[in-house]
């Protein structure tokens, strides 16, 4: 009598731990089964204590985890009303954890877009990734947990959490240039031209009277924008109407 051990598809008594695979120990006679020879099968467990209603060729431990495993079957040889003295086989199994690579970090450089920007994480049935998903600039803490710590660990042995920093930093923006139009008064509004931009909003560039106006530049969202050099503050420019000059009238010499 020997006992053939399974486990996710491969045939041995060591193995490594893969997620749903069942664990089969199948007991074969050392007679062949189309003989005439009946055979009736009980299982034990590692305390040699029945296990009740495993009496066929086979006993099956579903989605077995990790670890060490002992059982044997008692095989009965029935002829006609003969039946022979029951033969005991043992076997032993061992599930090792699975080891697993730590996944390695995603070396973008992310800007802000306004649109979702991820964190790349190689994919694994294994384990979960959280906060790889962001949109606004920032930094964020990406994490990657192992779903089942009794069943898997990382390749140097460890089972703790893994965080990965992911920064996406924020739009650079040109500074818009000065206008150097000399504008004089004309009674009518004039324009200190900004070139336009959806990144920011300009105010006080429409003026009408003589004199020095400021024109302000501010970014519309500084959490997410920043002028090229780094710096969010307002902008100002100063934006000059001269007074309109007068030919003072000639003396009527008459």
């Amino acid at each position: 009598l020997t006992i053939e051990t399974t486990y996710g598809g491969s045939t041995g008594n060591n193995f490594t731990y893969e997620k749903g695979s069942d664990l089969v120990f199948t007991a074969h006679p050392s007679h062949d089964l189309s003989t005439g020879i009946d055979y009736s099968y009980q299982w034990y467990d590692e305390d040699d204590q029945l296990i009740d209603g495993e009496t066929e060729p086979s006993y099956t431990v579903t989605d077995a985890d990790a670890g060490d495993y002992r059982c044997s079957c008692i095989v009965t040889a029935s002829v006609g009303e003969n039946t022979s003295a029951g033969i005991k086989a043992e076997v032993t199994a061992a599930i090792d954890k699975r080891k697993l690579e730590k996944p390695a970090a995603d070396d973008t450089k992310f800007i802000y877009s306004g649109q979702e920007q991820t964190y790349a994480i190689a994919p694994s049935e294994y384990y979960t990734v959280t906060g790889n998903v962001q949109t606004d600039a920032g930094t964020y803490t990406v994490t990657v947990a192992l779903d089942d710590k009794a069943n898997c660990q990382w390749a140097d042995g460890s089972t703790d959490d893994l965080s990965y920093t992911f920064t996406i930093a924020k739009l650079g923006v040109e500074k818009p240039a000065e206008d150097n139009t000399e504008f004089v008064y004309s009674g009518k509004e004039q324009t200190y031209t900004i070139a336009p931009s959806d990144y920011y909003a300009v105010t006080g560039n429409v003026q009408t009277d003589a004199g020095t106006h400021t024109v302000t530049v501010v970014l519309k969202d500084k959490s997410n924008y920043q002028w090229a050099d780094g710096s969010t503050d307002d902008l100002s420019y100063t934006f000059t109407i001269a007074k309109m000059g007068i030919e003072k009238p000639a003396e009527d010499n008459t």
